[in-house]
């Protein structure tokens, strides 16, 4: 399983935070925690916005139209609206019930699965 991770994690930094969560035997919503710890935070940095809870942050800083943007994806506003609602999405389908409630739901796979769009976004930043 190791080597799988690591094939599949190509980002240091996930990998360095998910590696030894997904090798665990159980509680693999903290994957998703931590992955979508890691997203937050480099929305924070790349953005120059310190202190913004998480949706309101990807609407500020990954703003669907690209002249309102401050993290502009693409001049395409398409794209950049593809990037604002990947991000958006998964701070409101997953990370806000992470970080509020303990969860048996995610097996092993489904962490690792969870990872690969993370992985996608986090590539851009």
């Amino acid at each position: 399983m190791g080597a799988a991770i690591d094939f599949v994690l190509e980002d240091l930094e996930l990998r360095g935070r998910c590696r030894d969560l997904l090798l665990a035997k159980k509680h693999y919503d903290r994957v998703v925690r931590e992955a979508t710890t890691v997203l937050d935070n480099r929305l924070k940095s790349v953005s120059g916005i310190p202190h913004m809870n998480p949706g309101a942050l990807v609407g500020k800083a990954l703003s669907p139209d690209p002249s309102k943007a401050v993290i502009v994806v693409s001049l395409d506003k398409d794209e950049q609206q593809g990037f604002y609602s990947i991000c958006s999405g998964v701070m409101l389908a997953f990370r806000n019930k992470a970080h509020h409630s303990l969860s048996n739901a995610f097996a092993q796979a489904d962490a690792l699965n969870f990872l690969n769009p993370t992985t996608i976004v986090e590539a851009q930043f």
